[in-house]
């Protein structure tokens, strides 16, 4: 096993897998799952007020035409007029910070437990902060 530099500048996914703690494809599947999962465009303007389920449904209507299969949700719905630029790019902000982490989702797939995984976090910072 090899040991982790302190002045290395290593995310907690690579740190896990210097340690040992994950391989490098246990690592790739969790990534995998924490950006497949995380809220679409549509859900989290729903969830923040921006548009209603029925102007959403409508939007994935239009989007699912071949007219318009091309475009992504917030475009057809600033084309409705439901949306605006700035809204638009309010939820694009929303929705990159509803990703999942990937201690939760590492405790999801069993590969660490709750107690390991802030042990893990606690040293991490450690070495962060040397």
């Amino acid at each position: 096993m090899s040991t982790v530099k302190k002045d290395a500048p290593l995310f907690f996914g690579e740190y896990l897998v210097e340690k040992g703690v994950l391989t490098v494809e246990q690592l790739q599947a969790a990534l995998y799952v924490q950006i497949c999962r995380g809220l679409l465009f549509g859900e989290v303007a729903v969830e923040k007020g921006k548009l209603n389920h029925k102007q959403l449904e409508k939007a994935r209507k239009i989007q699912a035409s071949n007219e318009h299969n091309d475009k992504k949700i917030g475009q057809i719905a600033e084309l409705l007029g439901y949306l605006s630029n700035d809204d638009i790019n309010e939820v694009l902000v929303c929705q990159n910070n509803s990703q999942r982490k990937l201690g939760d989702i590492l405790i999801e797939q069993k590969m660490v437990s709750s107690e390991e995984l802030n042990g893990y976090l606690s040293d991490f910072h450690a070495l962060k902060e040397d």
